[in-house]
């Protein structure tokens, strides 16, 4: 699963509970100092979502097959969510979330 701003309250939210399920998380975060909070709410891999080339992150970790979904404020581009089958838009207290299943 990738869930983008991992380390926001939602991202968070989100991390742990994919985790609990049984995912592994990429989580991505605006910059380094957020990364410590993304891994510690369970995310495997922490990209700089303005550094880092998603994509690239996504297919390495993946073993280039994508994931299979993605939980992400709506204006971020979904080109890693290689499987989608469903769309869940929820309107956040902050940030509308598409979530991709």
């Amino acid at each position: 699963m990738l869930v983008q701003a991992a380390a926001g309250g939602v991202g968070q939210l989100l991390s742990r509970w994919a985790v609990h399920l049984g995912a592994k998380v990429i989580g991505t975060v605006a910059h380094a100092g957020q990364a410590e909070a993304a891994e510690r709410a369970g995310c495997t891999r922490v990209p700089d979502s303005r550094r880092d080339d998603l994509v690239r992150c996504v297919r390495e970790a993946t073993g280039g097959a994508g994931v299979l979904a993605v939980a992400a404020p709506r204006h971020f581009a979904l080109a890693a969510a290689a499987q989608a089958h469903r769309v869940l838009e929820a309107e956040g207290a902050t940030t509308p979330l598409l979530l991709v299943l």
